[in-house]
């Protein structure tokens, strides 16, 4: 009989012996033997795994005669006993549930892998028609990188990575006991894309007041995740201030004192959410000039002809700025026009 893997069914292919098979009491000098059909092919009790199972079932029409005497004879009944055969076990399909040209993608989120992103199911492999399905366990190791030499370690998770970044996963299927396949493996790699903005929230603290004269930072921004909590992992952001300033970390760096609208522009660089960008706006709002009353004016003037009059105000003139922050660092020079009677 002919070893085979396991393929579920209990029909076993036959093959002869060295030399065929002899009759017992041939006419001497005949040429005449007993050989296999093509197509010979005996059956065993159960499609199972062993290592010495009895092969029956083989019948006269598995055996044709050769040679040249071979018509002045027929093929009668056929006891044949002790054939064995051996069926090991097949080797199983893994097949990673959510891999696409072996990678599989998911998506930030700021918790460990679950089995449910990466599971492999086992299955039986096309030359299996029927039996048993696969009776083992599945596992899996996480790996650095695509050597699968440095399993990933870290002991509050697992073993199992949470952060955006790639990996190599190598699931191992161990037999059942009984089993009708062998053991198993398959890679895939395993990448944590990071976070869409929509996984942040961002919040823009611009500068906004009245001119005073003194400098002041020209804002800065809060980012957290959507829900408020802290982001996982890194977060570094960078300013500029307009389109021909240098990037910094520092905000109050970035420095804004004349009236006007700035624009800062920011960049956002995460480990888990991918990095974005965008604009926020510092405004100073021009000073709002009080003048106090009882404003005086003397002024003397020779005869032109025009009743105007360049009046330049006393010294009881008083100029603040809004939000009643006195503007000390200007000079503030004011003229007024007058007539006379």
């Amino acid at each position: 009989a002919v070893d085979r893997p396991y393929d579920g069914t209990t029909g076993v292919a036959l093959r002869e012996a060295s030399g065929g098979i002899l009759f017992g009491t041939g006419i001497v000098g005949d040429d005449v033997s007993v050989v296999l059909t093509g197509s010979a092919a005996g059956t065993v009790t159960t499609p199972d795994v062993g290592t010495v199972k009895e092969v029956g079932g083989i019948e006269a029409a598995d055996f044709e005669l050769s040679g040249e005497d071979r018509d002045n004879y027929t093929i009668g009944a056929v006891t044949v006993s002790g054939i064995t055969v051996e069926i090991t076990p097949v080797e199983p399909e893994l097949t990673f549930d959510g891999a696409v040209e072996g990678t599989i993608t998911v998506t930030f989120d700021g918790e460990p892998l679950a089995e449910a992103d990466y599971r492999a199911s086992v299955q039986a492999p096309d030359t299996v028609t029927g039996g048993s399905a696969p009776a083992g366990t599945v596992s899996y190791r996480v790996y650095t990188d695509d050597s699968y030499q440095t399993p990933y370690t870290n002991a509050e998770t697992d073993n199992i990575p949470s952060a955006a970044g790639t990996y190599y996963l190598e699931a191992t299927y161990a037999p059942g006991n009984p089993d009708n396949y062998s053991a198993a493996s398959a890679r895939a790699a395993v990448v944590i894309r990071p976070a869409g903005e929509e996984a942040l929230r961002i919040t823009e603290n611009g500068y906004s007041g009245y001119y005073d004269g003194q400098a002041h930072p020209a804002g800065s921004l809060t980012v957290t995740e959507a829900d408020g909590s802290p982001l996982e992992g890194s977060c570094t952001v960078y300013y500029r201030l307009g389109e021909a300033g240098e990037e910094t970390t520092d905000p109050d760096a970035l420095t804004v004192t004349d009236a006007g609208t700035y624009s800062v522009a920011y960049r956002i660089v995460t480990d888990n959410y991918g990095e974005h960008t965008g604009t926020f706006e510092a405004v100073v709002s021009p000073a709002e000039f009080t003048l106090s009353s009882g404003l005086a004016a003397k002024v003397d003037k020779t005869y032109d002809g025009d009743d105007g009059v360049d009046a330049a105000l006393a010294p009881v003139l008083t100029v603040t700025a809004g939000r009643g922050t006195r503007v000390e660092a200007d000079i503030v020079s004011i003229t007024a026009d007058a007539a006379y009677d």
